[in-house]
């Protein structure tokens, strides 16, 4: 919040909710009414720089996860997938495309990837989590049992790969 396009309208906010803290005789807080419209400025700013916002947080998700995945693989040994429980691989990949400044040609810069992870097996044991690492260990796509219950896919881990050297794929 104290970033980006809208740090100006979080501070105005923030000064608000600091000069009036506190509740009324009815337990209603004396900030939500007084900071109303500094407020809304701010929601209207966050809603019109909406994709800076939405990457920021990403990014800070990503971190969090990268951190206690991290942290559970330090504390448990590696065991081999269950067969069982396999995730689906959808292979039908979409690429997105950039244009190569030398040739003038479309090579891949990205692609889309969907892996959907069986929430429980035969037995009922249910996955906490579901994560997928590339082969140098950076995790690419995470999801919570409740995140991955509520897909419109369940189980579904979708995440975007990079590739900074594809000419060679076009």
């Amino acid at each position: 919040n104290r970033e980006g396009p809208c740090r100006n309208y979080w501070r105005r906010f923030e000064r608000c909710m600091d000069a009036n803290p506190g509740e009324d005789e009815e337990g209603n807080s004396l900030s939500a009414k007084a900071c109303e419209n500094p407020f809304l400025a701010w929601m209207r700013c966050q809603q019109k720089h909406l994709e800076y916002y939405q990457d920021r947080a990403n990014v800070v998700e990503l971190e969090l996860w990268t951190n206690d995945v991290n942290e559970i693989e330090d504390e448990r040994p590696a065991k081999p997938f269950p067969p069982k429980i396999k995730p689906d691989i959808d292979t039908s990949i979409t690429t997105s495309s950039s244009v190569d400044g030398n040739t003038s040609e479309q090579s891949p810069s990205s692609a889309h990837a969907r892996i959907t992870f069986h929430l429980e097996d035969d037995e009922g044991t249910s996955l906490v989590m579901a994560y997928v690492k590339d082969s140098e260990g950076k995790l690419l796509g995470f999801g919570s049992k409740g995140k991955l219950s509520k897909a419109d896919v369940p189980g579904l881990v979708e995440f975007e790969l990079d590739f900074p050297a594809c000419k060679e794929l076009s």
